[in-house]
């Protein structure tokens, strides 16, 4: 089922050798306000080529602008496109083509999500194509690369074996994810990610209880937060949107 799934979906990278995006774990102990400002810090000295923009920009070129991304930045945009999806799955609509180039950010970094394209006549088939797809965005949001590049990628395979820890041991080793240290696997986001990847439905609800998983309830910004970070950065380039 999973491979005749994925091989329905568009390639997101044109080059699948992006700088990974490093993405710190939440720091309990430390305050919001010192949180924001080491983001701040870590956005202006990891930025570059940020391209002066008046339009919607998406999920890619927000990579390919800022190779390191916080966690709770990831965490805040990743729960907007979930909220998105599932508000489709509730209405027995799945959308079937997303990926980085299909989701969008404004200059006020509200979320919208390409038109919605059906490859599949079974409803929870197609919820299983997003699931797998939202599996790969929030894995490249978190390393800024796929978690597989062909239908014989070892990674790929190891999924269709349900070999969780094959898949995770091959990633590490071709992305250095170790350089994240342990509490990355303590955030949750492996495991996340994995039930993603998996592709596997039962309902239109399906979506809401990824909503409640450990890693999403981790802390998270207002938008308007985020905007204020990646602004600064990019004004500390003396660049602007």
């Amino acid at each position: 089922m999973i491979e005749a799934l994925i091989s329905q979906k568009s390639e997101f990278f044109p080059d699948n050798h992006m700088t990974p995006v490093q993405t710190p774990e939440k720091r309990s102990s430390v305050s919001e306000a010192k949180d924001l400002e080491n983001s701040k810090e870590m956005l202006s000295s990891s930025s570059k080529s940020i391209k002066t923009s008046t339009s919607k920009l998406s999920f890619i070129d927000l990579l390919r602008d800022f190779k390191v991304l916080p966690t709770e930045v990831t965490r805040t945009l990743f729960k907007k496109i979930l909220e998105e999806v599932s508000a489709l799955h509730l209405n027995e609509i799945y959308h079937g083509d997303l990926c980085l180039e299909n989701i969008y950010i404004d200059q006020e970094y509200n979320t919208s999500l390409s038109e919605k394209v059906h490859v599949s006549d079974s409803f929870l088939d197609g919820v299983c194509v997003d699931l797998i797809c939202l599996g790969e965005i929030l894995f490249a949001l978190c390393f800024g690369s796929l978690p597989y590049v062909s239908l014989e990628d070892e990674r790929y395979l190891a999924i269709l074996n349900g070999d969780w820890e094959l898949f995770w041991a091959l990633n590490e080793e071709e992305l250095d994810i170790s350089r994240w240290g342990p509490n990355l696997a303590k955030s949750g986001v492996k495991a996340l990610i994995s039930t993603l990847l998996a592709g596997q439905s039962s309902s239109k609800y399906d979506m809401s209880e990824l909503l409640a998983h450990e890693w999403m309830k981790g802390t998270t910004l207002t938008l308007g937060q985020v905007k204020g970070l990646l602004d600064e950065a990019r004004k500390k380039m003396k660049k602007i949107i």
